[in-house]
């Protein structure tokens, strides 16, 4: 059942209310005091580093390079990693 979310036109509070999409069109009838609105959540779309929403820390790429100079020949971590003038490429 899907969420929608009203803001009462009188007193501006905002609610969620759960209903049957076949059931939403006589919720609006029967308050007209409602009208629907856009509710934007917290729900992740995607890696944000990967969507290029934000970049990596230079903390989180220092930790990278550790883990592969300890762990040697069979990381393959190196494969994706690469020196650069600030030490670590993105991935």
């Amino acid at each position: 059942m899907p969420t929608y979310t009203f803001r009462n036109k009188e007193t501006g509070e905002v609610v969620d209310k759960f209903l049957q999409i076949s059931k939403r069109d006589k919720f609006i009838e029967d308050n007209p005091q409602l009208e629907q609105t856009c509710a934007y959540t917290s729900i992740p779309i995607g890696d944000p580093v990967r969507l290029g929403i934000k970049t990596t820390d230079n903390g989180f790429k220092e930790v990278l390079s550790k883990i592969h100079s300890q762990n040697g020949v069979r990381s393959t971590l190196g494969q994706k990693l690469s020196r650069s003038k600030n030490g670590i490429r993105n991935i």
